[in-house]
């Protein structure tokens, strides 16, 4: 699974979404648009990440819809690039920064040494969308639709 990050010129996280192999993923101004970003030198319809056709694994592409001012990433103006964990692109103000969510979640069980030391008594953690989650149908206002909710311990029987 992929995840995108929007990242403001700051470098803070406005928004990020769960990349689903279902739908595509619009990017621009208009209301319509999953990530708006509302800048003037985004276009109504600036970009779309979908799915690579007839790829077996999940592949996705980030395509420019012949924005005006472009789709860049490492400087250079892009059509069409193959979505990779770590991939940065500008989109006006904003960075796109794609993210690996096995990889994520690797990283922080192995950060937190959650990995080696299993806690029988620990509650799971569940990961998914959930009740009142948006999809990514819906438009965002800085929510996710990756979410975490702790579950409690079941009796022992």
């Amino acid at each position: 699974m992929m995840e995108v990050h929007v990242v403001g010129p700051r470098g803070d996280l406005l928004n990020r979404a769960v990349l689903d192999p279902g739908r595509l993923l619009r990017i621009g101004r208009s209301p319509e648009c999953h990530i708006r970003i509302t800048a003037p030198s985004v276009s109504r319809n600036h970009a779309l990440v979908a799915r690579m056709p007839g790829s077996e694994d999940v592949e996705w592409v980030l395509r420019d819809l012949e924005s005006r001012h472009g789709t860049r990433v490492l400087g250079k103006r892009v059509r069409e690039v193959t979505v990779y964990d770590g991939l940065e692109a500008q989109v006006g103000p904003a960075r796109l920064r794609f993210v690996s969510l096995t990889e994520k979640l690797i990283e922080e069980l192995t950060d937190s040494g959650a990995a080696d030391e299993a806690d029988d008594d620990a509650p799971p953690m569940v990961f998914g969308n959930f009740a009142g989650s948006p999809s990514l149908s819906d438009s965002f206002s800085g929510s996710s639709v990756f979410g975490r909710q702790s579950v409690p311990p079941q009796p022992k029987r």
